[in-house]
């Protein structure tokens, strides 16, 4: 086995080469359960209690029926080589070993490429700690970046019911940073929003948004040609919301 999932009511395991096996009675005996798998390579195994998922060397496959039988799972994604999978806020996120990440947010029925800011296409695995993904990969090392952001690269119709249950400011990506870098903030309703970036000192070093904004997840960019290395602050005020996250610019 190179890989396992569980659920309830079973524990998942895939091997490269004879496809899956499922065990009911925790890992004392083991059955296999290929039908409609057209790939037994299996890299990567995920249950979310309504579906299994199985990453193959030709893409995804997933079972409503524990694995029963299996159908592929690959509008948006097609036949890339799937090596992981994490999930948050029902959203299941799946690496590859040439295309990057993809996320769905309705059960694997397709997929959307999230790939801002990820330096390589290879991912070897994934895990999240409910506030960032982590990737995993070859020569880019560790990567992170924020659930909400990963949210905002789906459709709005396609976005959790869940994921704008307040205002956010999110960590700027990249930082550190030489000498721009994207800073996002999710608004749950039409707001007026003023979000500025300020020195150490407390001075005013740019100004970036003013003015009534839409709901939903917003980014703009901020850049620091002009600026000296250090610390500064983005801050943000929407109604009542005020918060800040520091920036670390280095030259």
């Amino acid at each position: 086995m190179v890989c396992f999932g569980a659920d309830q009511s079973f524990i998942y395991g895939g091997s490269l080469g004879l496809g899956v096996f499922r065990s009911a009675d925790d890992g004392k005996t083991w059955a296999q359960f290929n039908t409609g798998l057209q790939d037994l390579a299996i890299h990567a195994l995920f249950a979310d209690g309504t579906f299994v998922f199985a990453g193959t060397s030709s893409g995804i496959f997933r079972s409503n029926s524990h694995g029963d039988s299996w159908l592929p799972s690959t509008a948006g994604l097609g036949s890339l080589s799937v090596t992981s999978f994490t999930s948050f806020d029902n959203v299941v996120v799946a690496g590859t070993a040439n295309g990057g990440i993809f996320v769905s947010s309705n059960e694997g029925e397709n997929w959307q490429s999230a790939n801002q800011g990820l330096p390589v296409s290879r991912v070897h695995t994934l895990i999240t700690d409910g506030q960032d993904v982590y990737a995993g990969t070859d020569i880019g090392g560790v990567c992170r970046r924020p659930l909400a952001e990963m949210i905002s690269t789906l459709a709005v119709g396609e976005q959790p019911k869940s994921a704008l249950v307040g205002f956010q400011l999110l960590q700027n990506y990249a930082n550190p940073f030489n000498p721009s870098t994207t800073i996002r903030y999710a608004l749950p309703h039409r707001s007026h929003v003023t979000l500025t970036v300020f020195s150490t000192l407390g001075q005013k070093v740019a100004e970036l948004v003013s003015g009534e904004i839409d709901a939903g997840y917003h980014e703009v960019q901020f850049n620091a040609t002009n600026l000296a290395s250090g610390v500064y602050f983005s801050r943000i005020q929407a109604g009542s919301f005020v918060e800040s996250k520091s920036l670390v610019l280095i030259k």
